[in-house]
């Protein structure tokens, strides 16, 4: 299983891909760090405008357009396909849109089906995870289309 990790080296923030193994001699895990993914930059929501926009009819559709609103949101300005914030660019599709393995966070959700409000729930945590903010309405429907 693959996490991030943040270091603080002289008053910097770091982030490394980590990966846990388990060693079965040993009878333990240990953590082997994969990659240097870069120096963490955090961002501050200045915008305060509710979600407005009409949903598309898919869900790589609704998840596009609250991952645009979410930059929107933190100070980014579209301009084309792009979304930049000083020498920042988050370049769309949602593809880009990536965990630490480098998979689209909220479109490989697959519900269990066994508990429809289980399923709800854990939706509704792999959105906060990918830090967005979700509409009550945006919700049901992209909880709709899985």
């Amino acid at each position: 299983m693959a996490f991030i990790r943040v270091k603080n080296i002289k008053g910097n923030k770091y982030a490394y891909l980590v990966e846990n193994t388990w060693k079965k001699r040993k009878g333990a895990s240990r953590q082997k760090v994969g990659k240097y993914l870069g120096k963490v930059i955090s961002l501050q929501r200045t915008g305060k405008e509710e979600f407005t926009r009409p949903l598309p009819e898919t869900k790589e559709g609704i998840a596009l357009t609250l991952v645009e609103h979410e930059l929107l949101q933190h100070g980014f300005v579209k301009e084309g396909e792009n979304l930049i914030q000083m020498d920042l660019r988050f370049s769309l599709p949602l593809k880009r849109f990536v965990d630490a393995k480098g998979e689209a966070v909220i479109l490989r959700f697959k519900p269990r089906r066994e508990d429809e409000r289980e399923d709800a729930i854990a939706l509704a945590k792999a959105f906060l995870e990918a830090g967005l903010r979700v509409p009550h309405a945006a919700f049901v429907a992209y909880f709709e289309k899985i």
